[in-house]
Parts: C-alpha cells; sequence; structure tokens
C-alpha cells in the first residue's frame, strides 16, 4: 500500500501530497483505495493488480470537498467514507458508487482534526484539544453522543487507536494517554500509560497503533523523532484473576472477553508462582526502544486489521456473512442486531459474575434469552361461584374453568411448564390457588 501510493505521488498523478489513506482492509474483494489529499479533497484509487504488476493502481478522480475544505484524514465504515478536515468538521461521503464518492452529512468539530477512527457506531475525532466521540447511530449525519454538545478529553490527540471500548491516545510530550469509553457519553481518563509502563523514558507520541500476540497486547508508538516505542499493557493477571471475587466492583461486567471462558489472556512470560517475568522470554519487556535508521521524523503508523474488529465496521455494501474473519455485514443487519435492547432479568444465573440471566428488552419487561415469552395469566371469579383463568389478553373463548373457588383478591393462575408459548396448552383446566 505505501508502495502504491508512493509510486502514484512520484508519477504525478494526485492534486497534492496525500495526508491519509483508507482501505477496507477485512474485506480483500475490495480493491478501493480513498486519499486525502489536502485542499484538493478525496482521490478514489483503484488497486489493478497484484504489487509488482504494471500498473498495480490507476487513480479514478479526486472529488472536492464542500466549501473547498482541506481533508486531512479519511477513514472508512461500510458504504460512507468520513473525512476529517482542517477546517473543524468531518465530512460523511456516500460510496455506494465506490467510485464516485458524494458529500451527504457534515459534523462540526470546532477544531482541526487530526486522526479519525471508527469502532462499531462510534466515530472517535483527535484534535488538538483532545479526543471526541460521535454518534453514527444515522451513519449519513455523524452526530455528539447522548444528543448534547461534543466533549473532549485527552488533550493534545495527535493520533489515537482504539480496542475493546479503549481509546488510546497519542498526546506528543504527554505521552500516551489511556481514555475508558466504553461509554462513549462518559469518558474516563485512566492516565498515561508511557509514563506507567516506561517511567523515565522521553516518550514524544506521534500516533500510536494496537498490536496483540497470543496473552499480550502491545501499543506500538511512533515517536516525533521518528523512533518506535513499544508498551505492553499489563496481563500479569489473568482476566479471571483481575475480576474476582466481585466482577462488578472490578468493572467487568462491560469486559465481552470475561463471559467468554475459552479467554484468560494472562502474558505467557509472567511466572505466576515467582510473580515475575520469564529472564529469557524476549517478550517479558513492558517496554522496548527502536531507534531509527531511516526515518527523520515520524507522523503516521500503518493501521493493522485487529481480529475483534473484523464484522464491527458499520456495514457493506457487496455481502453479509456471519463468519468471522470472512467478511463483513451489512447496515441494515447491523442496525438490527444494534436496535436489540439487552438486559438484567430477573431469572437467575449460573455466570459466575454474579448477574441473573442476560435478556432482552420487551416494552418494561426483561426477556431472558432463550426462552419464549409467556403470556401473565389472569384469573377471576364468574357469578355462579367459578372461578376461570385466561394468558392476560388472550380472547374471551380461551377462559377454562377451574373448579376451585377464592377470594377475587387473592387468584393466582397455575400456567402449563411445558415450554409451549400458551400456558394452558395441554393441561384439561387452569388451576386457580391462593397467592402467597
Amino acid at each position: 500500500m505505501k508502495k502504491t501510493t508512493l509510486n502514484l505521488l512520484v508519477t504525478g498523478l494526485f492534486a497534492a501530497a496525500p495526508t491519509a489513506l483508507a482501505h477496507l482492509s477485512p474485506d480483500v474483494s475490495d480493491p478501493y483505495v480513498y486519499v486525502a489529499v489536502g485542499a484538493a479533497g478525496v482521490s478514489v484509487v483503484r488497486l489493478v493488480d497484484a504489487p509488482g504488476a504494471a500498473p498495480a493502481a490507476q487513480l479514478v478522480r479526486t472529488v472536492a470537498l464542500p466549501l473547498g475544505r482541506t481533508a486531512s484524514d479519511v477513514v472508512l465504515a461500510g458504504d460512507v467514507l468520513y473525512v476529517g478536515t482542517q477546517d473543524g468538521t468531518v465530512e460523511a461521503m456516500s460510496i455506494s458508487d465506490p467510485e464516485l464518492p458524494i458529500t451527504v452529512g457534515s459534523a462540526t468539530i470546532g477544531h482541526p482534526v487530526n486522526d479519525l477512527a471508527v469502532s462499531g457506531f462510534v466515530l472517535y475525532v483527535a484534535t488538538a484539544s483532545g479526543v471526541a466521540a460521535l454518534s453514527l447511530d444515522d451513519p449519513d449525519h455523524p452526530a455528539p453522543v447522548g444528543g448534547g454538545a461534543l466533549g473532549f478529553v485527552a488533550a493534545p490527540a495527535l493520533g489515537l487507536a482504539v480496542s475493546a471500548g479503549h481509546v488510546y491516545v497519542a498526546s506528543g510530550a504527554g505521552g500516551v494517554i489511556d481514555v475508558d469509553m466504553r461509554t462513549p457519553a462518559a469518558p474516563v481518563v485512566a492516565g498515561n500509560l508511557a509514563a506507567q509502563l516506561a517511567p523515565g523514558q522521553p516518550i514524544n507520541a506521534a500516533d500510536v497503533v494496537v498490536s496483540k500476540l497470543p496473552g499480550q497486547t502491545w501499543l506500538l508508538v511512533l515517536d516525533a523523532s521518528g523512533d518506535l516505542w513499544g508498551l505492553k499493557l499489563d496481563n500479569r493477571a489473568s482476566i479471571r484473576e483481575r475480576c474476582f471475587p466481585d466482577p462488578r466492583a472490578a468493572g467487568c461486567l462491560l469486559d465481552m472477553d470475561f463471559l467468554d471462558p475459552t479467554i484468560m489472556q494472562r502474558d505467557p512470560s509472567f511466572d505466576p508462582v515467582t510473580s515475575t517475568f520469564d529472564a529469557g522470554d524476549p517478550s517479558s519487556a513492558t517496554f522496548f526502544h527502536q531507534v531509527k535508521t531511516i526515518l527523520g521524523t515520524g507522523k503516521r503508523l500503518a493501521r493493522p486489521a485487529l481480529w475483534e474488529q473484523l464484522n464491527t465496521l458499520t456495514g457493506r455494501r457487496l455481502r453479509d456473512s456471519f463468519m468471522p474473519g470472512s467478511g463483513t455485514l451489512s447496515l441494515g443487519i447491523m442496525q438490527k442486531m444494534r436496535g436489540v435492547t439487552l438486559c438484567e432479568s430477573t431469572a437467575p444465573s449460573h455466570n459466575a459474575s454474579g448477574l441473573n440471566q442476560l435478556g432482552y428488552a420487551t416494552g418494561p419487561d426483561c426477556q431472558p434469552i432463550g426462552e419464549r415469552a409467556r403470556p401473565a395469566s389472569a384469573c377471576q371469579v364468574l357469578p355462579t361461584g367459578r372461578a376461570v383463568c385466561r394468558a392476560r389478553g388472550a380472547p374471551v373463548s380461551s377462559l377454562v374453568p377451574s373448579p376451585l373457588v377464592t377470594a377475587p383478591a387473592s387468584l393466582a393462575c397455575a400456567a402449563s411448564q411445558d415450554g409451549t408459548e400458551d400456558p394452558f396448552a395441554d393441561v384439561p383446566e387452569a388451576v386457580c390457588r391462593r397467592a402467597p
């Protein structure tokens, strides 16, 4: 990708020097690359053949932004290209026709945009005033999360990376700031990871990406000087060790990995018996420093495709695929999935987190997942002295006489337990009993 961009630049095909590019990396069948080219706007590049072929790519066209705004960064989310500008806006461009981006919406940020990142239905924007979050509930019209004014944290934000609900911010001489944005409308600044993991090191962070290995998560940090730093996030304790005995107090209930019993996440170079890292393991260091040999300065790192982010981008025009890693989901499917409101039901659960059974909201109720909804029952006493029961909301014809007679104020109806939606199916009579 770097070589292709460089070749196009050298041959003079771009109207201006590229500042950023975006490609839907999980989808190898998509041949288009979108390039921010400053005041000229956005260029569309089609990859023609494998690297080494001539030509490897072709410039399709360059599209100007509204009001002549200057493109500084680009990021893809399905059929929408988001363009950050030096004019303090984020432009939303439809690429339903991938060769002809069309502006469909705009969001005012108020500060020049340094970097953009998308995770699910949230667009994160890095500026000199910090990081802000935009909701992509309507992908064509990004808006502040929660419907209020934009809030900024962790200034200055020169670059950012998103993983597992955390935003890692390259903050210049301020290091790398960890912002917990699992609730985007209420971000929590957890501190400077550079100072914690590499104390005393002169890290001047220009950009950051997340790199994952089995049991280890590294932040690769580009220094403004062109050097490369690695910061290893602390995984000395497995996810079970970190979360118990009180997962709620440990903040694990929003951690999806915590709900997966196959994931432990302890650093394989850490010995829990001696509480030390293996001296002979090259990955046991908490940080590393690689001095530049070619670069004179540093501005941007290439973004890797993280496994956890496959199938989480906001929609795609090509296909739906529910096999992890084999494609991305269309916007319609993602919106349907996101429209399900999860909740904690009153049904008991064996989950070690202490939560009741997970459910989905149905009006004011929380219906446990995997169980069919059963309508509530109602009983009443007829003038004849006999009691009748029916499913609440069912027609009168479903009334079933009961031989038991009790006072109306203390009636309860015993429903069928055979798992059917009709609580009175397969039983000749519904039995009314005295409520406790």
